[in-house]
């Protein structure tokens, strides 16, 4: 194992460890009273628009964070297995900006607790930072249906050598 594999292993299981799973489930369980409040709110408070607004924000927030951190975590499993952009680097910086977006916003709305929303944008920005470096996808070799493969095109992608 190269130098540089084990530093990104430790930094990988660190980043896992440290972050994204406080951060996980920080989520959950805040996603979970979101529904909770949400659903008992709408049940027992009738129809006034300013309780719809609030149960409606709450669905926001956690649909927008649950994207964060399935990125995450996504990202997070990818580069253990591979130094290589991912296919879907379009979206997982989408859903890296939604999870820090997210976050920032429940830092303005509950500034008493501000500490708690910082520590998911330590785990954006550490993934964040291996996409920016991460190796290039191989482009697919010309007949491989759109599959990468370092094999000629005759013996085909699936084909062992």
């Amino acid at each position: 194992m190269k130098k540089t594999n084990r530093i990104k292993t430790i930094y990988l299981r660190t980043l896992g460890v440290l972050i994204l799973a406080p951060t996980f489930l920080a989520a959950f369980l805040a996603g979970l009273a979101a529904l909770v409040i949400s659903v008992s709110t709408l049940t027992h408070a009738g129809n006034a628009w300013s309780i719809v607004v609030s149960c409606m924000a709450y669905i926001t927030v956690v649909t927008t964070g649950w994207s964060g951190v399935i990125t995450a975590s996504c990202l997070y499993g990818h580069f253990m297995d591979c130094d290589s952009r991912p296919s879907w680097s379009p979206l997982a910086w989408i859903g890296l900006s939604l999870g820090v977006a997210t976050s920032l916003a429940l830092m303005i709305v509950l500034p008493d607790v501000k500490w708690l929303f910082g520590w998911p944008i330590l785990g954006a920005v550490g993934l964040a930072a291996l996409l920016l470096h991460a190796k290039p996808t191989a482009a697919p070799a010309p007949g491989s249906q759109g599959r990468p493969t370092s094999r000629p095109a005759s013996e085909g992608a699936w084909s062992k050598g």
